[in-house]
């Protein structure tokens, strides 16, 4: 679903644009241009909305027509969300918080992502975890390593295991896949297993 909201941008002394979005309150970010600006609004109302999906409150009607003071430019930014892969109540954390929850590191977390293990999401750079994902890798699997001749292996109901001598063609398989999508950039929920 498309939401359109209009946005302010304030030009500040040093060249950069503050944001905010006066339909959504606590919605503001900023840009080193205004196209930067332009960019992060848009992640921002993204984010935004899908809190308050998640949180199961009433999205804020979007309301045309603000009026621009002083040098300010508003118009309406459009962002897209896709209220079916927002996880209602189940919010995502950083891979620190989630490294914290399961007594490892960021990079470890980081593995867990991109081996298929746990479930988030990138924004930008950013990598987010799902919670719920976390608690499942959490009341299903031990973060215990069995170690073998050439690797060791995380035991979890969601690691598809492999040999010491070859990886599993499922687990590299969906690897290729959600790097191909990301790169493409299309959403990686978009994957049919």
């Amino acid at each position: 679903m498309i939401y359109v909201y209009d946005a302010i941008f304030s030009q500040e002394e040093d060249g950069r644009y503050s944001v905010t979005v006066p339909d959504l309150p606590g919605c503001f970010t900023f840009g080193e241009d205004l196209q930067d600006a332009v960019r992060n609004t848009v992640e921002a109302i993204v984010l935004n909305i899908e809190d308050y999906i998640a949180s199961e409150e009433e999205i804020p009607e979007s309301i045309h027509g603000h009026t621009p003071e002083g040098d300010d430019i508003v118009f309406p930014v459009p962002a897209e969300v896709d209220p079916e892969y927002v996880s209602i109540g189940e919010p995502y954390m950083t891979t620190v918080e989630a490294g914290k929850l399961l007594k490892v590191t960021d990079s470890r977390v980081r593995q867990l992502y991109y081996g298929g293990t746990i479930e988030g999401r990138k924004l930008g750079r950013d990598l987010q975890i799902a919670r719920w994902s976390v608690d499942e890798y959490r009341k299903g699997g031990t973060m215990q390593t069995a170690d073998s001749k050439s690797s060791k292996i995380a035991t979890s109901p969601f690691v598809a295991r492999t040999d010491t001598k070859t990886k599993s063609a499922d687990t590299l398989g969906l690897f290729e896949r959600r790097l191909a999508v990301e790169h493409s950039g299309a959403s990686r929920y978009a994957l049919a297993a």
